[in-house]
């Protein structure tokens, strides 16, 4: 989570994961405001 390409690239690979729980968004989004 260095760059913002990869936050852009994690981001984008949940927008189209398609079968993510809400859980699972959850957590990144409490992990990614921690960084």
């Amino acid at each position: 989570m260095n760059t913002a390409g990869g936050f852009w690239e994690q981001s984008y690979y949940i927008g189209t994961a398609g079968t993510v729980s809400t859980e699972t968004i959850e957590r990144y989004i409490e992990r990614t405001e921690h960084v």
